[in-house]
C-alpha cells in the first residue's frame, strides 16, 4: 500500500471522529483539529492544480526536489525537470511516495493555514463536474 492510498481512510476518520463529532472531548478535538490532513484525491488535486498553480508549483515541485533527486540518479538520461513533472503532476495515490504526500499536505495548509481540512470540502462541490468532463 502507497503513502496515497493509505493515508486516505486513516485521514476520513479522523475527520469524522474529530472534526464533526468533536470526539474524544470537544477542548482535545479543537486543538487536534488544527493538525488534521486533508484527505487527497484526484478530485482535490485536480482542482488545487488549476485554482493555484504558481504555488501548485512552488510547494510541489520544490518540495520533493530530494525526490526528483533520487529519482535521476536512478535515470540519468532523463531531464530533472521532465522527472519533476512525472512526479507531481501525473501522480496516482496508488504511487504516491512520503516526499509527495507531505509537500501536498503543506501546500494546503498554505493555502488555508488555519484549518487546511476544511479544502476537503472542494471534493463534495467538484466531484460531479470532474465526472461529468
Amino acid at each position: 500500500m502507497s503513502w496515497g492510498q493509505a493515508q486516505k481512510p486513516l485521514n476520513v476518520f479522523l475527520k469524522v471522529y474529530i472534526a464533526w463529532a468533536r470526539l474524544p472531548e470537544a477542548p482535545v478535538a479543537e486543538r487536534l483539529g488544527r493538525l488534521l490532513h486533508v484527505p487527497l484525491d484526484s478530485v482535490l488535486m485536480g482542482f488545487m492544480r488549476k485554482g493555484f498553480p504558481r504555488e501548485y508549483r512552488q510547494y510541489l515541485v520544490e518540495g520533493c526536489a530530494k525526490l526528483v533527486g533520487e529519482v535521476a540518479a536512478q535515470y540519468p538520461d532523463v531531464a530533472r525537470d521532465r522527472i519533476a513533472r512525472l512526479l507531481v503532476d501525473s501522480v496516482q495515490l496508488a504511487s504516491m511516495r512520503k516526499a509527495l504526500y507531505a509537500a501536498w499536505q503543506e501546500f494546503l495548509r498554505f493555502i488555508h493555514p488555519d484549518r487546511p481540512i476544511l479544502l476537503d470540502t472542494i471534493w463534495a462541490t467538484h466531484r460531479k463536474r470532474d465526472a461529468s468532463a
